[in-house]
């Protein structure tokens, strides 16, 4: 165990929030596709376990584990890309997403901007539609460049019998 400093604090009290939330979301969720058919349990379990993942590397993360410093880096890079096409949807945050998208439908382009506090999780392969979202979670990109830049198993080590 090591130090942590506050700003890692922040980010392991993120990913267990957002990581709570989701659990408890994700459950509901469970609950709701179990009366309508248990095929649909099998959409659901994975999130659950996401999510289950991110409370757990978050407390290791806060405790400053080896674990916590290695797997929230990544599970925070995971978060940063934000893409929905008419065939496929790739988004999902644990704490916070904060960023720009560019909305793409025929001709037409639309900038935005959004904000969100808790968990959400957006995978599934589909057809249908003619919108295109491309934008990243600026949230997640600080929270990967805080962890790395602190975390000293990301720092390059010096070579034996360099001077």
């Amino acid at each position: 165990m090591g130090k942590v400093s506050k700003t890692t604090r922040f980010f392991a009290a993120m990913l267990m929030l957002g990581g709570a939330l989701g659990i408890a979301i994700g459950i509901w969720l469970a609950a709701q596709a179990l009366s309508q058919s248990w095929l649909y349990i099998f959409m659901v379990v994975p999130f659950i376990g996401l999510f289950v993942w991110s409370l757990y590397t978050g407390i290791r993360l806060w405790r400053g584990d080896s674990y916590g410093r290695k797997w929230a880096p990544i599970l925070f890079a995971s978060q940063i890309p934000i893409i929905a096409t008419p065939g496929a949807t790739v988004h999902w945050f644990t704490g916070a997403q904060f960023g720009p998208a560019l909305k793409l439908a025929g001709q037409a382009v639309e900038a935005t901007l959004s904000a969100n506090v808790g968990a959400n999780g957006q995978f599934f392969l589909a057809s249908g539609g003619d919108q295109t979202i491309l934008g990243i979670n600026l949230f997640a990109a600080i929270a990967l460049f805080c962890l790395v830049r602190s975390n000293k198993s990301f720092k390059p080590k010096p070579l034996r019998g360099s001077a």
